[in-house]
């Protein structure tokens, strides 16, 4: 049996692949455990540096305690134990994560995976029946961003594997497992219904409502109206492309600043947030919170430094810790307040840069790999599963790779126009689009 390919940069290696089986290495790695791993030590950092502080607050006889008097140590250390197994637990999964590497064997009616975990080994087979088929489940969330993995049912018991792999690999693999087992990949409609079961855009399966079909890992949304099996692109609608706009057409009160026009380089910016009520509402209510907590914190210090008790040096350091947690609401805050994003076109590249002030990261795409400019216009599932349009869209430079998001979510005025100026710049330098 012909396999295709593995997603191009991954390190997934297919050993065999005939119609009695087919065998793939998947090497340990991936980047998704290095920002687990990293969390787990910033939370392990924070908790035992703070429990070891009270652990010896509570055994040592010259500290007084106020109130009922000096807690329990088995309290405390139970207090504690609790958070610290928290980060203990993300720590092993990112090591997990960091160091497998598996070995899979897919035959007809039998899967078998080998686990190499530090010099440790694994071996789980599960019996395979007709309808086994592997799927993407969820397996925790990040940022309020499902992260899935592959789950394949068997006869007696279920196997779930690949966390770390990226969305890419998973879907490569997903397609690969059914189309041994004889699911192919263009049975993807209901024959009761006639209407797709799986996404287009990324291959999850769709959850059904009673007048949609919606991907809940893209945001895929597919309504039952819809003709020929067309989906809304991106949860969403895909309007004819916007009509060219020139720099020096925008009006002044578009949300667009020009900063270059030059030809050869066009560059504009406009406010993340251009709504000033939330932007004094939300960003203040985050900076004043986080300014009141510095003030809380440095009158803690303070105390515990001009206090001529022995040991407040332990305290000073606790309450320093403390402090660093008002750093979250104080970015969070300053984002809200004075987020803004920059974009510019050249004849070399496309980028985005999103930044307050002298923080932020930028995101940025080959100029000649640009296939389209595309705006979005989002739409919202009510309760009751209407369709309901808002008036907010987005605007996606699609590539011959990875797509390239210059908005997210961003009133429709200034999208329409920055999808305008990006598209009139491409065609300025003499690129063509494939909406053209």
């Amino acid at each position: 049996m012909k396999i295709t390919s593995p997603p191009d940069e991954s390190t997934i290696e297919v050993v065999e692949s005939s119609d009695a089986r087919v065998v793939m290495i998947i090497p340990p790695g991936g980047k998704r455990a290095r920002g687990m791993g990293c969390f787990a030590l910033a939370w392990l950092a924070i908790t035992i540096s703070v429990g070891l502080i009270f652990l010896w607050a509570t055994v040592n006889p010259e500290v007084k305690w106020e109130g009922d008097g000096r807690p329990p140590l088995w309290g405390v250390g139970l207090f504690f134990a609790v958070f610290s197994s928290v980060g203990l637990g993300m720590g092993y999964v990112a090591l997990r994560m960091k160091f497998e590497s598996f070995m899979l064997c897919l035959e007809p009616d039998r899967l078998s995976i080998q686990r190499s975990f530090l010099g440790r080994r694994k071996l789980s087979n599960i019996e395979l029946s007709k309808t086994s088929r592997a799927n993407l489940e969820v397996s925790y969330t990040e940022n309020d961003v499902p992260v899935y993995r592959i789950r394949i049912d068997g006869v007696s018991k279920k196997e779930t594997f690949g966390t770390a792999l990226t969305r890419t690999e998973k879907q490569w693999l997903v397609q690969t497992i059914n189309r041994y087992l004889g699911h192919e990949p263009d049975d993807r409609r209901d024959s009761r219904s006639g209407k797709d079961k799986f996404c287009r855009e990324c291959g999850t399966q769709l959850l059904i409502t009673e007048e949609s079909r919606f991907c809940p890992d893209c945001g895929e949304v597919y309504f039952e109206d819809d003709e020929s099996g067309d989906s809304a692109f991106a949860s969403g609608t895909r309007p004819p492309a916007p009509a060219d706009v020139a720099p020096e057409d925008l009006s002044v009160g578009c949300g667009l600043k020009v900063e270059d026009d030059s030809g050869e380089q066009l560059t504009v910016s406009f406010l993340l947030n251009p709504s000033n009520t939330l932007r004094l509402l939300f960003g203040g209510m985050f900076l004043l919170f986080s300014f009141v907590w510095f003030g809380v914190v440095c009158f803690l210090v303070l105390s515990a430094i001009m206090d001529v008790a022995e040991n407040n040096g332990l305290f000073v350091v606790a309450f320093l810790l403390l402090g660093c947690l008002g750093f979250g609401p104080l970015l969070i805050g300053w984002a809200i307040a004075f987020g803004r994003a920059r974009v510019s076109v050249s004849r070399d590249s496309i980028s985005v840069r999103y930044h307050a002030g002298p923080f932020g990261f930028s995101r940025q795409t080959a100029t000649d790999a640009v296939q389209d400019v595309l705006m979005t216009t989002r739409d919202e599932m009510t309760p009751g599963s209407q369709r309901v349009s808002t008036a907010f869209s987005s605007v996606t430079v699609k590539t011959s790779g990875k797509p390239l998001f210059l908005t997210l979510a961003s009133p429709d005025s200034i999208s329409r126009n920055l999808c305008g100026v990006v598209r009139y710049q491409i065609h300025r330098l003499g690129f063509r689009l494939a909406s053209d």
